[in-house]
């Protein structure tokens, strides 16, 4: 599935993965501690680890290039 410049199908106006903006970008919000009660990724397990969000949030900053 594409995931970067697209419209997320449940996030409103957010895009899936809105290159270089981690805030505007609808995977991020899922699985940072934004998103809302009850609503973070994955669910009905723990988070992802810090790092990995961090990692993420990373990769969106940095135009979410294909590598």
């Amino acid at each position: 599935a594409q995931l970067v410049g697209v419209l997320s199908a449940g996030g409103g106006s957010l895009l899936r993965v809105a290159t270089s903006s981690r805030a505007e970008s609808f995977l991020y919000v899922k699985i940072s501690d934004d998103a809302a009660p009850g609503r973070r990724m994955p669910p009905l397990s723990a988070a992802l680890p810090q790092c990995e969000i961090d990692a993420i949030g990373d990769w969106i900053d940095s135009s979410a290039r294909n590598n």
